[in-house]
């Protein structure tokens, strides 16, 4: 495996990083990685994740979309 250095990251950017690491039970270096992983990789391994997400779903019925329709109309979640 490769490794990388960055130089000269904002203030904003590095305490922007260590907050989603913190939120996510990550390290910063990890964190990282994932962004890269996930920003870069392969068309296919991103629709093939995509795909394992929305099959993990429960069906979703018209009746449901009219519901949520009609929640969102009334300010409502």
């Amino acid at each position: 495996m490769a490794t990388i250095t960055i130089r000269n990251l904002s203030q904003d950017i590095v305490d922007n990083l260590k907050a989603l690491a913190l939120s996510n039970g990550r390290s910063m270096e990890r964190e990282a990685r994932e962004i890269l992983a996930h920003r870069l990789a392969p068309r296919e391994w991103l629709l093939d994740g995509i795909e394992a997400r929305w099959t993990s779903l429960p069906p979703t019925t018209a009746e449901d979309v009219r519901e949520w329709a009609e929640s969102a109309r009334q300010g409502r979640k």
